[in-house]
């Protein structure tokens, strides 16, 4: 959720709290989360299959916005999914993902996630079949297209 959101709701209540602070304390939440996201990620990357998608999302983005005189620049960046769920194959543990930001969609994104990661099986890459190709995993890996339905 963007900042302004919340600021303006509290300023609105008669709180007047500073942007720098709000930025501080999502700050906080992150370093006071980071052993909890770790801990899903590692677990999620453990896996021998593996789904992975990608999302565009809206990114600010101050140099174009000063290159087009704009009061807001935007580009486009993309929030990386890795999902396991191998209750269909049988297995017991509970499904996971996790969650990746990156600015753009070039191929070396994914090459950075998934490093150090090996599998028996596959990976599934996004349906539009963008991520074949460009994504090299130890050991006898086959990335293979998935439909999603």
């Amino acid at each position: 959720m963007p900042l302004d959101r919340p600021g303006g709701a509290r300023s609105r209540m008669g709180a007047d709290i500073p942007r720098s602070t709000l930025i501080d304390w999502c700050g906080q939440a992150v370093a006071t989360l980071r052993p909890l996201t770790d801990l899903i990620r590692t677990r999620v990357m453990r896996l021998d299959r593996l789904h992975a998608d990608d999302t565009p999302i809206r990114v600010l983005d101050p140099e174009r916005r000063a290159a087009q005189g704009k009061t807001r620049g935007v580009k486009e960046g993309r929030i990386w999914v890795y999902l396991r769920d191998d209750r269909p194959r049988g297995g017991s543990d509970p499904p996971a993902a996790t969650y990746f930001f990156s600015p753009d969609r070039r191929g070396e994104r994914p090459q950075e996630h998934l490093a150090g990661y090996t599998t028996k099986d596959s990976v599934s890459p996004p349906a539009d079949g963008w991520l074949r190709g460009r994504v090299s995993i130890s050991t006898g890996t086959a990335v293979s297209p998935t439909v999603c339905s």
